[in-house]
């Protein structure tokens, strides 16, 4: 038989790391943006402020010459230094030129108004974007403009190379700081690896438990949930157990007499003993059939009632029981009867509906076959004091004018009410059995608290 090889499984330190380096990756990225506009924004103020200096160092000269020839001809181009931005100089003096430094004047439109203008200049034949200053002092320097121009194209190379020179080191540091959360997330991780060791070395057999006392008090809730799941399936272990021995012991009954009258039927050549061991031995196998049926019907029931806790009217589930009961108590000679509140429709209990009816199914059962004839079963849900009751109220005594017929009141019953008190139990009910008031002998009763029953 082929069997698939399970997939390999990501640990859970390298899971956290890959996505930590996600982060860190958002997180440069973020930068780099950031840093892209703050270098750029920082070049404009840089170079805002150099086109004001120079335009306030030129209106501040005394005296000009009478013309100077441009320095370099074919627009602005970048020195040796990386952050020095070239700048054109154009003075004009009562509307006359008295100086282009970059013979940039001839294509250059004549300045309106003073301040900041950003515009596209035809230079060299090519539209470029210019930045320029205009100033004017009519006290210092009348009839004197000066302009002061720089390309941005060189404004955003600087505003580029700001920007790399912070976000690079980060990018250079990175895969150290990848290496260093790798190392720290395996060594953080290692406490948890010791307690996932820890619980699987456990050992319910000897009555292990996590020790309660660690040094991360961010597992003690987990340490405590942990101890108490296990305490929780010792005594679900405990409790089958004790399940499988009681049902041991009430097969072992039957299956003991069933031997001895099969022993008797073999060995014994008494005519009239051989017919009391086949009729016994026709009954006690019945008895472990109807044991067994008991028990298929329970597994059944577990099986199918598995699901997820649903409203449950009990009043309409007592109908239906005793509705499903009446031929039988009338073949048996029996009285049943139903008693509920007026308002028992509007009660419901989160349950298992199909367990709830097994339970229900086996006090009625076990009432019918183990009472007299002619005697009463009643079936019964009331609230008394605190508590919502289930009852199954019966007569085991003799009718008046009947002879005794001998039956105990408790002969099979025992594995019945295994049954129902296991449904109790996982419903959050007691199961109750004693003797009743008059005109009843005995009674079985499924208590709840009062508040387990809702109305809708």
């Amino acid at each position: 038989m082929n069997t698939a090889a399970p997939p390999a499984r990501t640990p859970l330190w390298r899971h956290l790391w890959m996505w930590t380096l996600v982060a860190m990756a958002a997180t440069w990225a973020t930068l780099a943006g950031v840093a892209y506009y703050t270098g750029l924004h920082e070049a404009d103020e840089i170079s805002d402020g150099q086109l004001v200096a120079s335009a306030h160092l030129w209106l501040s000269l005394p005296t000009l010459p009478a013309h100077t020839l441009p320095a370099h001809i074919g627009g602005l181009k970048p020195e040796k230094h990386g952050y020095e931005q070239p700048q054109a100089i154009m003075v004009w003096q009562d509307g006359a030129l008295m100086l282009d430094s970059h013979g940039l004047a001839r294509e250059w439109p004549v300045p309106a108004t003073p301040g900041y203008h950003t515009q596209v200049v035809m230079v060299e034949g090519q539209a470029r974007h210019w930045r320029q200053y205009t100033a004017t002092d009519p006290q210092r320097a009348p009839g004197r403009r000066v302009t002061v121009v720089t390309d941005l194209d060189a404004r955003t190379a600087l505003g580029r190379d700001i920007a790399e020179h912070i976000a690079r080191p980060a990018l250079v540091v990175l895969p150290l700081v990848a290496l260093l959360l790798a190392w720290a997330l395996r060594r953080g991780l290692a406490p948890l690896n010791r307690l996932s060791a820890d619980i699987d070395a456990l050992d319910l057999a000897r009555h292990q438990r996590l020790d309660g006392h660690h040094r991360f008090a961010d597992f003690s809730s987990t340490v405590k949930a942990i101890n108490a799941l296990v305490d929780r399936l010792e005594a679900q272990v405990e409790q089958e157990r004790a399940f499988a021995s009681d049902i041991a012991h009430e097969l072992r009954t039957p299956l003991t007499a069933i031997s001895l009258h099969a022993h008797v039927l073999n060995t014994n050549g008494d005519h009239d003993a051989r017919e009391a061991a086949a009729r016994s031995l026709q009954l006690q196998a019945r008895h472990a059939g109807d044991i067994l049926t008991q028990l298929l019907a329970f597994a059944r029931a577990q099986r199918q009632g598995d699901g997820d806790l649903q409203p449950v009217c009990l009043a309409e589930l007592l109908k239906r029981v005793v509705a499903q009961h009446a031929q039988a108590a009338h073949d048996s000679g029996h009285e049943l009867s139903l008693e509920l509140p007026p308002d028992a429709t509007q009660w419901h209990l989160q349950g298992r509906p199909l367990l709830l009816e097994l339970a229900v199914r086996n006090l009625v059962d076990n009432a019918l076959q183990h009472t007299p004839p002619g005697t009463q079963v009643e079936v019964s849900l009331s609230i008394n004091g605190s508590n919502w009751e289930l009852a199954v109220s019966d007569q085991t005594g003799t009718p008046p004018g009947e002879p005794t017929s001998g039956r105990s009141r408790t002969a099979g019953l025992g594995l019945g009410l295994l049954l129902v008190r296991r449904i109790a139990s996982w419903h959050g009910a007691q199961l109750e059995s004693g003797e009743a008031p008059a005109p009843w002998t005995s009674r079985h009763a499924l208590v709840w608290p009062a508040d387990a029953l809702r109305c809708s």
